[in-house]
């Protein structure tokens, strides 16, 4: 979406008990929608799953998937250290499964040091998460997509750091104070 260039508005992520910001990617062009860094695969019927660890078998990087279907081509990603190589085995930390990247697409520029986070916690509500350009930075030129996590819930109740068992681990679980 085309964000706002003040460093006083919040743009809605549309989701509440977001987490962690992931990544802010920026087109450069306000007429143009950003792109993720994506590895271009053979196809396979094995499903990488959001948010898993994958590591260059050759180049050692490593990054968390947002998107690895089975059936497709491509494995969207945000980066978290070195760089994927073409033909390199990549593989998932979780399900043990292993692309073969045919070539890799670096994506827009990564503006996430910019933005700050709201991630939506109120005191008596989750309320949709938000991200707001820091005081001082430059804004973006051209329309932005946000990689952030959210929690999802089910059922009726409050919410406590039992809700969270098998999701993330305890360190992980963000703090609230009023």
């Amino acid at each position: 979406s085309t964000p706002s260039t003040s460093d006083a508005v919040w743009n809605s992520l549309f989701h509440s008990d977001i987490w962690k910001l992931r990544a802010v990617y920026d087109s450069e062009d306000s007429n143009t929608a950003p792109t993720l860094p994506t590895l271009n695969v053979a196809s396979t019927s094995q499903t990488l799953q959001p948010g898993e660890t994958i590591t260059g078998q050759t180049s050692g990087a490593k990054g968390l998937v947002i998107e690895g279907n089975s059936g497709t081509t491509i494995v969207h990603y945000v980066p978290v250290s070195g760089t994927f190589v073409a033909s390199e085995n990549v593989t998932g930390a979780t399900t043990g499964f292993t692309k073969v990247i045919a070539s890799v697409t670096t994506g827009s520029t990564d503006i996430t040091s910019r933005y700050m986070l709201d991630n939506g916690q109120r005191d008596n509500i989750y309320d949709h998460g938000a991200v707001k350009l820091k005081s001082g930075e430059t804004a973006p030129t051209g329309q932005i997509k946000v990689v952030f996590d959210y929690f999802t819930h089910t059922g009726n109740g409050y919410l406590s750091v039992d809700s969270y068992t098998g999701s993330v681990s305890f360190s992980d679980i963000p703090a609230f104070t009023s």
